[in-house]
């Protein structure tokens, strides 16, 4: 190699080397531009409730670990005060949907409970006393969440401030140092609004299209539907026999029908339901290799103009189905009675 090639190898080696140094120094927390820094943790049972406020609209996550261990129930209030009554919707436009009130919440707000369990920032900025807080809108903020605590210790407040330009990261202010920090925008995405994207409109824990077994009582009668492999193992169907070598289309409408079952809102918890069901649908889940068999239940009672009352082993509490829907599962097992 020649006096001048290594020359430029050199120029281009300390070119690299200071490239790669002036993109990874070390900011506040001591980290790269990806480090997290650990703004609080705490073991997920240990919080009572999760409460968000901004200004006057408040969403309340309330965990229930008592009957499973790994996946808590939670209950979101998100009831909002009493709107003033707007102009009638005109013609064409969509109707604004009615408050949810207080419901089960879903897989969002179980990831939010666990992200606030274990808040993770994405740079320390420094302690509130040396820092302008009027400048990260965060000298009187409205706008904050809290984890209440089980055992009574004081709560933890997180207060939020302005995003930064592009609106990936939030400054934020906990109390619980009195420290500012830089989060991701959409660490409590779940908890903005009227809190829809927490509520969980699953009737069952796990999907009708994976369950092994249905039975189906109605109209003082019992249907079974098993869910059979045909002949070249791939297509999978519904039939009437565990041993049937083929589905039967009437059954496997059936099954999707009740696929299609949907909470439209929950009811009061102390809603009052009728003593009989028009409507009980049972599921049983395959036991899998090194895993437990699950099953699933759903009792729909009759009486309503647009949604019926029902409830669900999932649910634990009433909550309202469409009519429309029930009713296509009804239709069916007339079809499947009508066609035997």
């Amino acid at each position: 190699m020649n006096r001048g090639k290594s020359i430029l190898a050199l120029l281009v080696a300390a070119a690299l080397a200071w490239a790669y140094v002036a993109t990874h120094r070390p900011g506040p927390t001591g980290g790269g531009p990806d480090a997290q820094v650990s703004v609080w943790q705490v073991q997920p049972d240990a919080i009572g409730s999760v409460v968000y406020r901004d200004g006057g609209r408040q969403i309340t996550l309330v965990p229930d670990w008592s009957q499973d261990q790994d996946e808590p129930f939670i209950w979101v209030d998100a009831a909002t005060p009493d709107a003033a009554p707007g102009a009638p919707p005109k013609p064409g436009e969509r109707k604004t949907p009615p408050a949810l009130g207080a419901f089960k919440g879903n897989a969002v707000a179980q990831s939010t409970l666990l992200l606030l369990a274990d808040l993770r920032a994405k740079r320390l900025l420094g302690h509130a006393e040396a820092l302008e807080l009027a400048r990260y809108d965060l000298a009187e903020s409205r706008r904050y969440v809290e984890l209440v605590f089980a055992d009574g210790r004081p709560p933890w407040r997180l207060d939020f401030g302005r995003a930064t330009p592009g609106n990936a990261l939030r400054y934020v202010r906990t109390h619980t140092n009195d420290s500012v920090y830089l989060v991701r925008e959409n660490l409590v995405n779940g908890l903005l609004g009227d809190g829809r994207r927490l509520f969980d409109n699953q009737l069952f824990p796990f999907s009708p299209a994976t369950a092994g077994r249905i039975e189906i009582d109605h109209a003082g009668r019992t249907q079974h539907l098993y869910q059979v492999t045909g002949p070249d193992r791939r297509r999978k169907g519904w039939a009437a026999r565990a041993d049937a070598q083929e589905g039967d289309p009437l059954l496997g409408e059936i099954a999707s029908r009740i696929a299609r079952l949907l909470a439209d809102r929950y009811a009061p918890r102390d809603e009052k339901l009728p003593q009989a069901a028009n409507l009980e649908v049972r599921l049983y889940k395959d036991k899998e290799e090194g895993g437990r068999s699950e099953s699933a239940w759903l009792k729909v009672f009759s009486g309503g103009d647009e949604t019926e009352l029902a409830l669900s082993s999932h649910t634990r509490h009433p909550v309202h189905v469409k009519v429309e829907s029930v009713n296509e599962v009804l239709g069916a097992l007339r079809k499947l009675l009508k066609a035997h």
